[in-house]
């Protein structure tokens, strides 16, 4: 989840599926190509609502222990929503923390 932006693979083009179905591409916006690193850094955000899964696979302890990661990980994400509509450029948390921004492409 948190390095699909960043793989070099042929068929995924440095963008998740997702994106590539809708004509978008996650870009740098010092201009470097997309790499791992800055992958994780702009998928944080929503990643960490996954961890409670990895949690929520242990009986009991797990389930009580990934309560609070699924709280905090829904939060996350809908602070994410709010800005990706009112941010002017569109901009969510993780491109802010990672420095990248989402653009329509012809492709």
């Amino acid at each position: 989840m948190a390095i699909r932006d960043g793989l070099d693979l042929e068929f995924a083009d440095k963008r998740s599926p997702g994106k590539k179905i809708m004509k978008l591409r996650p870009i740098r916006l010092d201009g470097a190509p997309m790499d791992m690193a800055t992958s994780v850094k702009r998928n944080l955000p929503i990643a960490a609502y996954c961890v409670g899964f990895l949690f929520w696979i242990i009986p009991v302890l797990g389930h009580i222990a990934s309560a609070p990661i699924f709280a905090i990980g829904g939060i996350l994400n809908l602070v994410e929503l709010v800005l990706v509509v009112t941010d002017p450029e569109g901009r969510r948390m993780g491109d802010k923390m990672a420095g990248t921004k989402v653009i329509e492409v012809a492709e």
